[in-house]
């Protein structure tokens, strides 16, 4: 779950049916989805809007961040079997506008790594923080000026793994 002052976000995976008493039921059957509640009403009234269809899970509110109408979404597949052999756990963030929060558009999805998994995950400004782990663990550093073209500005290797970041002015703590 992730809030802002004006929208509550809602990661939810699987089969899902998710209903309020005013609006029809959604069922999102296997999938990863962030569901998206307008909080703004002066009177306290939630309404249900739209939801973003995630390429997959959404571990905690800190792989989620609003800014400037930009949804912008942090999340990771599963290995699973294909046709092929088994699939790649991936690691990628991804981008939703929410112009119309009814029905919000993917903007870009930018896969940062396989076969890794994320752990701490912090957004400042135009930036993401990423840290997955594997046998080193890369901080990956990317950059959200445009939404539409994110781009890995970076990547430090550091040793362990690191559950929480925060960003102080212009410091990682």
């Amino acid at each position: 779950i992730q809030a802002t002052d004006t929208y509550l976000f809602f990661a939810v995976s699987g089969s899902q049916f998710v209903s309020s008493t005013n609006q029809p039921p959604w069922v999102l059957p296997g999938t990863h989805s962030v569901l998206v509640f307008d909080i703004s009403a002066p009177n306290g009234d939630v309404s249900q809007k739209g939801y973003a269809t995630t390429a997959g899970f959404v571990a905690d509110k800190f792989k989620m961040n609003l800014k400037d109408g930009v949804l912008s979404v942090v999340s990771q597949t599963q290995p699973g079997w294909t046709p092929t052999g088994l699939a790649p756990t991936v690691t990628q963030l991804e981008t939703f506008s929410l112009a119309n929060p009814n029905a919000p558009q993917r903007l870009a999805a930018l896969p940062i790594i396989t076969n890794e998994t994320v752990f701490a995950t912090r957004y400042d400004g135009d930036r993401a923080y990423i840290v997955t782990f594997r046998q080193v663990d890369p901080l990956w550093i990317v950059d959200l000026k445009d939404p539409a073209k994110p781009v890995i500005r970076g990547e430090l290797q550091v040793p362990g793994w690191s559950s929480y970041i925060h960003p102080m002015g212009d410091r990682l703590l």
